[in-house]
């Protein structure tokens, strides 16, 4: 019994202290990942749109309304001139939001 639970101790000190692999991941790859969950402002619903931190429906509704007056966003400062996106909102979504 003792040395079974010798054994068991060994076992468990083992995968505690075994070192761990690192994972590569190339540039590329992030990249992909990154545009994957980009939200084109262009062509997002109002669902899609209100997924961003800071925008609720209301907003989202908005910039649906001046991409439909206004034509498509050519970069996406542009956004700020929806009303209800200022600076401290487009600064929360800039890294989140595309205009391609």
């Amino acid at each position: 019994m003792r040395r079974l639970l010798m054994a068991c101790l060994i076992l468990l000190l083992g995968f505690m202290f075994a070192p761990i692999a690192p994972s590569f991941v190339c540039a590329e790859e992030v990249t992909e990942a990154a545009e994957a969950q980009m939200v084109n402002i262009n062509t997002a619903s109002i669902e899609a749109l209100a997924t961003l931190s800071g925008i609720g429906e209301k907003t989202a509704q908005a910039i649906v309304d001046y991409r439909d007056e206004n034509g498509p966003f050519s970069i996406i400062e542009d956004i700020k001139n929806v009303k209800g996106i200022g600076d401290i909102k487009y600064n929360i979504i800039k890294h989140l939001i595309t205009v391609e």
